[in-house]
């Protein structure tokens, strides 16, 4: 991208990002989907239980495989749970962000009546030296400042238990480093994907469609309860093929040496899941890693293997491999990751050109599928 491209891309997905998204709280996220769809999808479903989108958009040939484009559209955040007598917010997490990271940063209340500023810091038990500041921060030593001064006042604000938290404060959750080559901010994970696969449908119906009917399943409650709504999206979509779409952890990372993956080395194409657990994890068909690998060598972009994946057996890539109930032979599944720094963190990182790439291959790898491929086997 040049200047003024990589300025409409930031543009662009800040309303993304901007959308309330943690998890059981996806419906501005949804709505953005819907909104970007509805002149290019054939058919869009709200699943009424739990919310999740699926955007369906035709094939050109009804004798191949039908694609779905899979990932999970809430981020993390936080939900209120009490005020102290002192005027402070009490909070649960709803995801995995790393407490070590939050001290001091803004967040934002989403209430009944608008949203509420307010700042992340320790709760008053004590006084830190400045070398203790940081070490060991859990959940339980944070809480939310409003600049209220008694229970009352937070009552008054509108600020009530089971309102939502986001990090920072409107219009401030993404901005342009590095020259304006990267974006950071948080929930870049989940949004880089959900942003991504948007494009893609976009370029594909523009460019007169592929063979494949292509379904979007977008997945609320995805970042931490990961079976909690797969499988009735799995009955409903009933693909022949799936891509799951992530954001993918890169070096720098501590005491984690089987992540080779870095920023600027193009999309992430992971080959299992659960491995490092004593059962193991599914391993992507060798037959459809090497169609990615293809796919990324014809776009002429570089990309990532990667081994490496933590313990949760519930996650994407399995429950799509491997449904109970969907037959013993599952679904044949590519995995694709885009790049993130400091994933699940405060502020995560993403370079912009590895969303490019991730792209490209998502939108060639589309064009690929058709009647009668190999697919082969494990």
């Amino acid at each position: 991208m040049d200047p003024t491209e990589r300025e409409e891309f930031t543009r662009e997905f800040s309303q993304c990002v901007e959308c309330l998204g943690p998890r059981g709280y996806e419906s501005e996220v949804v709505n953005y989907i819907k909104n970007e769809l509805k002149r290019i999808a054939d058919e869009i479903i709200i699943e009424p239980n739990f919310g999740n989108l699926y955007a369906k958009m035709n094939g050109n040939d009804p004798n191949a495989p039908s694609v779905m484009l899979v990932t999970h559209i809430d981020i993390n955040g936080f939900e209120v749970i009490n005020a102290t007598d002192d005027g402070l917010v009490e909070f649960r997490a709803l995801g995995d962000v790393d407490p070590g990271t939050l001290l001091s940063k803004p967040v934002t209340i989403h209430t009944k009546r608008g949203t509420t500023p307010g700042v992340l810091t320790f709760r008053p038990t004590g006084l830190r030296s400045v070398q203790d500041v940081g070490k060991g921060v859990t959940y339980e030593d944070l809480c939310i400042d409003i600049g209220a001064s008694s229970r009352e006042e937070v009552t008054d604000i509108g600020v009530q238990p089971g309102d939502p938290v986001t990090l920072y404060w409107p219009k401030q959750r993404l901005i342009t480093i590095g020259d304006g080559k990267s974006v950071s901010g948080q929930g870049i994970d989940s949004r880089m994907q959900v942003f991504g696969i948007v494009k893609a449908m976009q370029i594909i119906k523009k460019e007169g469609g592929v063979d494949s009917t292509i379904w979007f399943s977008a997945e609320t409650q995805g970042e931490t309860l990961y079976l909690s709504s797969h499988y009735a999206t799995l009955d409903r979509i009933r693909p022949d093929i799936a891509l799951v779409c992530e954001a993918g952890f890169v070096q720098p990372l501590m005491d984690v040496h089987l992540v080779t993956t870095r920023t600027g080395g193009g999309p992430i194409f992971r080959t299992a899941m659960g491995i490092m657990s004593d059962t193991g994890g599914f391993i992507m068909r060798r037959r459809i890693l090497d169609l990615m690998e293809e796919t990324a060598r014809e776009c002429k972009v570089p990309y990532q293997v990667s081994v490496w994946g933590a313990d949760q057996p519930g996650e994407m890539f399995n429950w799509v491999c491997v449904t109970p109930g969907w037959g013993p032979e599952g679904i044949p599944t590519a995995h694709i990751r885009f790049p993130l720094r400091y994933k699940h963190h405060a502020s995560e990182v993403q370079y912009i050109e590895d969303y490019e790439n991730a792209l490209k291959v998502i939108v060639a790898f589309l064009r690929k599928i058709h009647a009668g491929i190999d697919l082969g086997s494990k």
